[in-house]
C-alpha cells in the first residue's frame, strides 16, 4: 500500500504521488506565467493561470507558443535599408534637379 504524509495544518493524508504531481504543476505553471508576464500577453496569463492541464498547456506554451512570431503584419510593414535605397535611386532618376537641391 502508498504511504501518506500528514501535512501540518490540514488534518488530511496527501500520498507522495500529490506532492510530487503538485510540484511538477506548480513548477510548469509558474515558469510559463513568468513568461506570459514578460511578454506582457494578458489573454495568455490569465488562460494558464486558469486552467489546469498537468503542466501540458504550460510545456506547449514554454516551448513552442511563446517562441513563435505572431506579429506577421509588423514584419511586413518593415522596410528594409536596400528598399529605402532603390527608392532613393529612383526618385533621384525622376528629378535630377530636387536631388541636386537637396544635396546643397
Amino acid at each position: 500500500m502508498m504511504e501518506t504524509l500528514s501535512v501540518a495544518g490540514l488534518g488530511a493524508g496527501l500520498s507522495i504521488f500529490t506532492l510530487i504531481f503538485l510540484a511538477w504543476s506548480f513548477a510548469w505553471k509558474g515558469w510559463a506565467l513568468w513568461i506570459a508576464a514578460r511578454k506582457n500577453e494578458k489573454w495568455w496569463y490569465i488562460g494558464l493561470l486558469v486552467i489546469n492541464t498537468v503542466g501540458i498547456l504550460e510545456i506547449l506554451y514554454i516551448f513552442w507558443i511563446s517562441k513563435k512570431d505572431w506579429s506577421k503584419k509588423e514584419k511586413d510593414e518593415t522596410i528594409s535599408k536596400e528598399e529605402i535605397e532603390r527608392e532613393v535611386e529612383a526618385e533621384k532618376k525622376e528629378n535630377p534637379a530636387s536631388a541636386q537641391e537637396s544635396n546643397n
